[in-house]
């Protein structure tokens, strides 16, 4: 108990909380927001039949609720490329849409970078680009000539 007054007065460090909530209820509150606070890890985890059960689900009702987070799970791969295989020309970018985090060029936290390729008949294939950057809020899209002009 000697070592949590320690804590609670700021005199011993360093403090590390682990908490995991299934509810999803718990809140820590983030001293820097909007911005991220680089000491704090957030990881998100699919709950255990165990877990739904203890929060009151019926056993039917959490089994059919795992089978749809895993469908939402698969639909949600289904759209990203396998880069420990190699490319496939026709593979790279024809209408799948590709999501990757970059620094954010206004607060050069991590943002969200959309791009698809997709081609206008008879004239040229484009890539659509489109970022957004929860932390500040930008967001910008492009859209750029990626091929020749068609006959």
């Amino acid at each position: 108990m000697d070592k949590v007054k320690l804590y609670a007065e700021g005199k011993q460090f360093p403090l590390t909380v682990k908490l995991r909530d299934p509810s999803g209820n718990s809140n820590i509150k983030n001293p820097f927001a909007p911005r991220l606070d680089k000491q704090m890890e957030i990881s998100y985890f699919r709950r255990t039949l165990e877990e739904l059960k203890n929060m009151g689900y019926s056993i039917e009702n959490a089994q059919e609720e795992l089978k749809q987070e895993e469908q939402r799970e698969l639909e949600i791969v289904g759209n990203k490329m396998n880069f420990s295989e190699p490319f496939q020309e026709e593979q790279l970018m024809r209408h799948e849409p590709l999501s990757f985090e970059v620094p954010c060029e206004v607060c050069l936290l991590p943002g969200k970078m959309n791009t698809c390729r997709t081609d206008i008949p008879y004239f040229t294939d484009v890539v659509i680009m489109s970022f957004h950057c929860d932390s500040c809020g930008h967001h910008t899209t492009e859209t750029k000539n990626s091929g020749q002009v068609g006959e």
